[in-house]
């Protein structure tokens, strides 16, 4: 049985294709695609020879394809808040492809311009717009761009969210959803000062007789939710449930809190018209009257109610 050929250095086989990897400098290293091990050796070493080139002269090298999978193992991406790393994960999913076949330099502010135009919601078309332009950034302060098609290209006009929950709707959603993402949601619906980055990173060390401290994860600013009787019932359940150090935790093994990607899923699955984020105007606008929710009998039945610790 013969031997396999030897392959040229930083060159390996990974599922199914010729991959080549390389450090080019500090904190840099390239992984990309060459070819298909089926097309063969020959198209193996074309390709490995057009890349070293590229390298060579300093071109950027690869496509638009290569240039997403390095910007979703960078630094700059992890340094993001954890729900803005999952929706710009998803956004370059539906961007491959769109340009994943073309090279930066090829891309032109009228391609940029014609995606947004396609695209039914303005909105989404800005997300898509501002992680193809962070995409660029990225790879202008690494040398593979020399210019970010997605300046002068402006945005849609956004109009703000308005939609109001009806307490019947939200009572329906409480009904049908599984306890650990009920005991969320009724929390999201009680307390309107947290968004659900910091619902969901809520952590038992921020349970004190006094209240639930927290920092908003937009602005840093320091906040105190005090006690209500509801509330205090609410966290006192959600604790006992929780085998992590977070204080909303999904029922699994192991045991693992929230991420922006599971509300996400948990949401569609109730199918529901309104948003997780629709409950902080709800929260908002019946914050005097939490009764208004009809949970007061489940989560008050110890007449007495002791501080939580």
């Amino acid at each position: 049985m013969s031997k396999p050929p030897r392959l040229p250095d930083g060159v390996s086989i990974r599922d199914g294709s010729y991959r080549f990897r390389k450090r080019i400098g500090e904190g840099r290293r390239i992984d990309l695609k060459l070819c298909r091990v089926e097309e063969g050796l020959a198209m193996m070493y074309e390709r490995l020879a057009e890349v070293e080139r590229q390298l060579q002269t300093g071109q950027p090298v690869g496509t638009m394809g290569e240039l997403f999978v390095d910007y979703l193992a960078s630094t700059r991406l992890a340094e993001k808040k954890p729900s803005t790393q999952h929706e710009y994960r998803r956004i370059v999913g539906k961007l491959v492809p769109v340009f994943g076949q073309m090279k930066p330099e090829q891309i032109r502010r009228s391609h940029v311009a014609q995606m947004m135009d396609r695209m039914a919601a303005a909105v989404m078309a800005n997300r898509y717009r501002s992680v193809l332009s962070d995409v660029f950034e990225y790879a202008m302060r690494r040398g593979l761009a020399e210019s970010n098609p997605c300046k002068g290209i402006a945005r849609n006009r956004e109009r703000p969210r308005n939609r109001v929950v009806s307490t019947e709707e939200i009572n329906a959603a409480l009904q049908v959803a599984a306890p650990a993402f009920r005991r969320l949601l009724a929390a999201q619906a009680l307390m309107a000062k947290p968004r659900q980055a910091d619902l969901i990173a809520m952590t038992r060390d921020q349970v004190t007789p006094d209240g639930i401290r927290f920092a908003e994860s937009k602005t840093g600013a320091g906040n105190v939710i005090e006690w209500t009787d509801l509330l205090r019932a609410l966290v006192r359940e959600a604790l006992e449930h929780s085998k992590c150090k977070h204080v909303f935790a999904q029922d699994r093994y192991p045991a693992k809190p929230w991420s922006a990607s599971g509300v996400h899923s948990a949401m569609r699955r109730l199918k529901v018209s309104f948003t997780f984020h629709d409950l902080r105007s709800w929260a908002a606008s019946n914050h005097a009257r939490p009764e208004s929710l009809g949970m007061l009998p489940r989560y008050q039945r110890e007449r007495r109610i002791t501080p939580v610790r």
